[in-house]
Formats: C-alpha cells, sequence, structure tokens
C-alpha cells in the first residue's frame, strides 16, 4: 500500500470515529431513545428503498453494501440496547 492510499484509509478511519462519538454522544443525549430508534429504523428502510431505485450504474458494489449494511446492524443493536436501557423497567421498546 502506497503512503497516499495509507493517509486516506487514516483519515477515513478518524472521521469514522469521530462519527461515531457524536451520533453517540446524540443519542445519550436524546430525551426518548425509543423514539431515535423509530427513526433509525425509518431511515434504514428509506436507504434500501432509495438504493433499489437508483440505476444499476449508480448502485454501490456489493462489497460496500454489505459492510454498509453489517455497520447499520451494529448501529441497530447499540440503539435497542440504549432503548431498552432507558426504558423503566428495563422492558422491551415499541
Amino acid at each position: 500500500m502506497d503512503q497516499q492510499t495509507e493517509e486516506t484509509l487514516a483519515a477515513l478511519q478518524a472521521q469514522l470515529a469521530v462519527q461515531q462519538m457524536a451520533l453517540r454522544a446524540l443519542v445519550r443525549s436524546h430525551p426518548d431513545p425509543t423514539a431515535v430508534l423509530a427513526a433509525w429504523r425509518e431511515s434504514r428502510a428509506d436507504a434500501v428503498a432509495a438504493s433499489y431505485a437508483l440505476p444499476p450504474g449508480a448502485r454501490h458494489s456489493r462489497w460496500v453494501a454489505e459492510l454498509m449494511e453489517a455497520f447499520a446492524e451494529h448501529w441497530t443493536a447499540e440503539l435497542v440496547d440504549h432503548a431498552v436501557a432507558s426504558t423503566p423497567g428495563g422492558g422491551t421498546p415499541a
């Protein structure tokens, strides 16, 4: 891997880490974690629907799509955990 590629990869990793910290801070400070989870699920559904509307040449590669899905599943699990922990009695959020 050349130096420019390594620097680009490092910059993307740093950007991702900062975005994850920002999202966690927003989620932790939101007064209704269940609403955040619902909005997240709606956004994911919208993203899936939008990806099918794109012409085949404009779609992400299968590999990128799989990575996006893995990251999205990770965030969903984290939001569910936060919503459940914030629900009185630790019940299952709506």
